[in-house]
């Protein structure tokens, strides 16, 4: 297996767990925070797609901010949310935001949070199945630092498995909590 073989394995089992889990809970789970200062799981997986739409749109092709699927398949259009200039590096990917810019983010429905997050998967896995043996090893400056492209591939997947057992905490404690209410 080689190493692109092993990061694509890798990020399909990320795709369809969270696939998985946005499927398979109520709106109002997938909206609520445990707390005030918490993200709900749709802003987390939301937080992803924005992520992966950065680097497969932006950063690896080397285009510019409004090559992301956000903009191009009219995401502000039908959200009327731009967020374009907020956060880290003003990528608009949930780091680096106040809670009152968190609270601005529109809570997608299921189907639409999952359309957004396939599409930009679909772009990230793609790109990486048309890359060459070396993709890895390849620097990539265009984002102001000197990083290799292995750094953004790797950052973005381990920011799913991090952010999945996240969620997955986020859904249980919602349903302990759904259970004691309905115990009482």
């Amino acid at each position: 297996m080689t190493a692109i073989e092993m990061m694509l394995r890798m990020f399909r089992a990320q795709v369809e767990a969270i696939n998985e889990l946005v499927g398979g809970i109520s709106a109002e789970c997938l909206n609520w925070q445990p707390d005030d200062g918490a993200n709900s799981i749709n802003h987390t997986v939301w937080h992803l797609a924005r992520s992966a739409d950065v680097v497969a749109n932006v950063i690896m092709p080397a285009n510019s901010l409004d090559n992301q699927a956000w903009y191009r398949s009219g995401w502000v259009e039908k959200t009327g949310y731009d967020p374009a200039g907020l956060g880290y590096q003003g990528w608009g990917i949930l780091t680096g935001y106040t809670q009152e810019q968190v609270a601005g983010v529109p809570l997608l429905s299921a189907d639409n949070l999952r359309h957004y997050f396939n599409e930009v998967y679909t772009a990230l896995l793609t790109g990486l199945e048309n890359s060459s043996a070396d993709i890895f090893d390849q620097p990539c400056t265009d984002v102001g630092a000197p990083m290799t492209n292995y750094f953004w591939y790797d950052l973005t997947l381990v920011d799913n498995i991090r952010h999945t057992g996240e969620m997955l905490a986020i859904k249980a404690m919602w349903e302990r909590k759904n259970q004691r209410e309905t115990d009482e």
